[in-house]
């Protein structure tokens, strides 16, 4: 089980979630809640769903996306909005 999951939950269980996660599973969990939805989001989509692993294999280079998070945590506001 690699995810992604996502987990909608209201804004005081935020930090518990992550932190049962932390504890109990070796996935890695990203919070997100942000006031100013559009521009979070926006910043989520660029900086924090996926890193790149760039290798250089003779003339190839190889382009490999893999998540920086397994479990996404948010609140329904942040979905809806």
């Amino acid at each position: 089980m690699y995810g992604p999951f996502l987990i909608i939950t209201s804004v005081e269980k935020l930090g518990t979630w992550k932190k049962l996660i932390n504890q109990l599973t070796t996935l890695k969990p990203l919070v997100y809640h942000d006031s100013n939805l559009q521009e979070g989001m926006e910043n989520l989509r660029r900086w924090c769903l996926y890193c790149q692993d760039v290798t250089i294999k003779g003339n190839f280079t190889v382009r490999n996306k893999s998540q920086k998070f397994n479990v996404l945590i948010t609140t329904a506001e942040a979905i809806l909005n």
